[in-house]
C-alpha cells in the first residue's frame, strides 16, 4: 500500500469511531434500547475500539484481494507477539462463558 492509503484509513477509523460516539450522544436512549448498556461486551463498543483494525483489514482486502488478506493474516509477525499469545484474547470470550452470561441476564 502507498502513503495515499493513509487518508482512507484515517477516514474509516475516525468515521466509525466518532460516528458511533455521535449516535450515542444524540440518540442514547434508542441505542441503549437496541444494543443494551454500553460496556466492554457491547457490540458498538467493540466496533468502535477495533475500527482501526477493521479499516486496515478492509484496505488490505480492497488493494490486494482475498489472496492478499490470506498473506496478511498468515504472517506470524503481524501482531508482533509470540504465537502462544495469539489465543489469549479469545480465551476470555469462550462460547460457554458467553452463553452462561447471557442465561444469567448479564449483557
Amino acid at each position: 500500500m502507498k502513503t495515499k492509503t493513509l487518508v482512507p484509513f484515517l477516514v474509516l477509523s475516525f468515521g466509525l469511531t466518532w460516528g458511533i460516539a455521535a449516535l450515542l450522544i444524540l440518540f442514547y436512549d434508542q441505542v441503549v434500547a437496541i444494543f443494551g448498556e454500553i460496556s466492554l461486551t457491547n457490540p458498538l463498543f467493540i466496533l468502535a475500539v477495533y475500527s482501526p483494525g477493521f479499516a486496515g483489514a478492509f484496505l488490505v482486502w480492497r488493494h490486494y484481494g482475498i489472496k492478499g488478506m490470506g498473506q496478511f493474516l498468515s504472517t506470524p509477525d503481524f501482531m508482533a507477539c509470540p504465537r502462544s499469545m495469539v489465543a489469549v484474547p479469545h480465551l476470555g470470550h469462550s462460547p460457554a462463558r458467553l452463553r452462561r452470561r447471557h442465561s444469567e441476564g448479564i449483557h
